[in-house]
């Protein structure tokens, strides 16, 4: 007994101190409060009902988690000037936000400059970056800037790309990324710089499996030639590692957008093991718009449509070098429909196929002015 009382003796005089599990509204009313009184390694659990607040995390080891999910528990964004949620000060994978309702930002509704932490069973809606700052733009529902957060089994829908690209989520340049088991849906970039309506990667690598990806629409305004790619899905830039990107085991589907209705190629990447169907493209590539040197890899791409390239069209913006030859390898492609190229368009540059099974797809008659294009037609 005494070595026991010793040993607590000892770790209190060096500043140790046990986790603690915090209850909120119990030990503190708002959630920022109990935050404020957390140290690394505590448990904050909140109790349903709606709080009307935004929270920062303060670079602090915690987890913030509702006790009965994100039916019942709700962070109610009260200032359109900060996001729903922050974490700003360098947090890592053991900072954890767990299963609430996050809504009303202007914001974005979750926020991650130069941290990554852990977003796990929350449901982000009815958020926008409409009052986000130039550099803090894109992504309504989640922000993501040189950051390697784990972002899974989250439903984020209903959520507006309007100040720059990705509805759902917008992520820059970072690395170590992972997006899985979502469900993003319904979302939409609708102004300047609109790509990605669901979700808009731009730098680092990361690793995007096994979210669905569903009904999200890119628009465009004629400004940009970037605006309206990739209704599901945009890439682009590169790592500075040289980590190639994943993509795998999505459903990407019923998007729409100008190139890409389903995604849209701006970088090198593998795309593999997706179901991509169901999407549309006014201009080029119902279901895929490549542009880039990717490696394209065993994915079902049926029931999309396009002017050009109803399952895969080229990029018809920018003009391609022998390096950025895509690898489609292995696919399924059919049942989709074009004016040229039912299953496959080739634009201004071309493509290695190797062993895919191309069946089924259907061009439609219309009269075109576009020279140099050929058609893959089955």
């Amino acid at each position: 007994m005494r070595l026991i009382t010793s040993l607590i003796a000892i770790l209190a005089i060096h500043g140790f101190a046990f986790p603690a599990t915090i209850d909120v509204p119990d030990n503190f009313p708002a959630i920022q409060d109990a935050i404020g009184a957390a140290v690394n390694g505590d448990e904050i659990i909140v109790r349903p009902g709606i709080y009307q607040e935004n929270i920062d995390f303060l670079n602090k080891a915690i987890t913030v988690k509702s006790e009965h999910g994100p039916d019942v528990t709700t962070i109610h964004g009260m200032s359109h000037e900060f996001s729903v949620v922050a974490f700003k000060g360098g947090e890592g994978r053991d900072s954890v936000l767990d299963g609430f309702a996050i809504t009303n930002s202007r914001s974005s509704g979750i926020v991650c400059i130069s941290s990554s932490p852990t977003i796990l069973y929350n449901h982000v809606f009815d958020c926008d970056d409409s009052n986000s700052g130039y550099y803090y733009r894109g992504g309504g529902g989640i922000h993501c800037q040189e950051s390697g957060s784990k972002i899974s089994r989250n439903i984020i829908s209903s959520c507006y790309g309007i100040r720059g690209g990705g509805g759902g989520i917008y992520a820059s340049d970072s690395e170590g990324l992972e997006i899985s088991e979502n469900y993003i849906c319904d979302n939409e970039v609708t102004a300047g710089w609109s790509t990605g309506g669901g979700v808009y990667c731009s730098g680092g690598w990361f690793i995007i499996s096994n979210n669905i990806i569903s009904r999200n629409w890119s628009s465009w305004d004629g400004y940009y030639y970037t605006d309206g790619a990739g209704g599901g899905l945009s890439l682009s830039g590169g790592s500075s590692s040289g980590d190639l990107a994943v993509v795998s085991g999505n459903e990407i589907s019923y998007n729409q957008s100008v190139q890409g209705g389903g995604v849209a190629l701006g970088r090198d990447v593998t795309l593999s093991d997706n179901d991509i169907f169901g999407n549309f493209a006014d201009v080029a590539g119902g279901g895929i718009c490549y542009g880039s040197s990717s490696i394209i890899l065993n994915n079902r791409i049926c029931e999309n449509s396009a002017r050009y390239g109803g399952g895969l069209g080229n990029d018809l913006w920018k003009a391609r070098s022998d390096s950025d030859l895509a690898v489609i390898e292995g696919n399924i492609i059919s049942h989709n429909d074009a004016a040229l190229g039912g299953g496959i368009s080739s634009g201004m540059n071309g493509f290695a196929a190797v062993n895919n099974v191309i069946f089924k797809n259907k061009r439609h008659l219309q009269k075109h002015g576009q020279r140099g294009r050929w058609d893959l037609e089955f």
